[in-house]
């Protein structure tokens, strides 16, 4: 009778949806195929920070995870096994946001029931006090570093005087400037205002110290821990859309 009662509860479940009828297998299986549903729509440097978050920390703790098995219990464990290894709160939440549009997206498609996300809970974050240099602080900082790299030196007076953070001081291209725009004062030694946009210098670096152009900054494209998670807070690349 027991028996009974259980398959008959289940099956009525079923018919009203809070059991998914079928499953898509592995936690894996399903933020792989998120991954490329979502790719059309999102930048490549979205793409490349959510696939790293994936394969870095999401995969080897609840990749093999059955779907239909996973629970908040689950998923909390996993923010504090992050959090134990150093990642930041802000961190933490991104790759909670990643599993929670990874799982709504399951439940869109009935292979799961519910999103366990939903009752999940991930570290709040913290506002920290950020104490500006002085003008004398920065101006030893600029001269400290054109003795070791004049493109570092220009960066940090360049993010002085605008507050440009420091993914958009490495993003710069020499594209971004309106040459035509631009008064005459801004131009470079080695180029015309009146140049147009797509014109390079040959004389520009392509990128800070640091960044995608150079072997110190190509470990951070490879999932380094905390770099490309925390890029995106810190460096003026808010994650456009999860």
């Amino acid at each position: 009778m027991a028996l009974g009662n259980s398959l008959g509860n289940w099956s009525a479940e079923v018919e009203t949806g809070q059991v998914a009828k079928s499953h898509a297998g592995s936690v894996a299986d399903l933020v792989d195929r998120w991954l490329d549903d979502i790719t059309p729509t999102r930048t490549a440097y979205t793409m490349r920070e959510h696939r790293c978050s994936v394969e870095r920390d999401i995969k080897p703790a609840i990749g093999a995870f059955p779907l239909d098995r996973l629970s908040a219990r689950d998923l909390d464990q996993l923010y504090r096994e992050l959090l134990g290894r150093g990642l930041s709160p802000a961190s933490v939440r991104r790759h909670h946001s990643i599993l929670h549009a990874a799982l709504d997206h399951a439940v869109e498609w009935g292979i799961a029931a519910s999103n366990p996300a939903d009752r999940a809970t991930p570290p709040g974050t913290t506002r920290s006090t950020v104490t500006a240099p002085s003008v004398k602080e920065v101006q030893r900082l600029i001269s400290s570093a054109e003795t070791l790299d004049a493109v570092l030196a220009a960066a940090i007076a360049l993010g002085a005087v605008t507050g440009a953070r420091r993914g958009e001081l490495c993003a710069l291209r020499w594209s971004d400037v309106d040459w035509v725009k631009c008064p005459r004062r801004c131009a470079s030694p080695n180029r015309s205002p009146t140049r147009t946009a797509r014109s390079t210098s040959p004389t520009r670096p392509e990128a800070c110290p640091g960044t995608a152009a150079s072997p110190s900054r190509s470990r951070a494209h490879n999932c380094s821990p905390e770099v490309t998670s925390e890029r995106g807070h810190r460096g003026g690349v808010a994650p456009d859309e999860i």
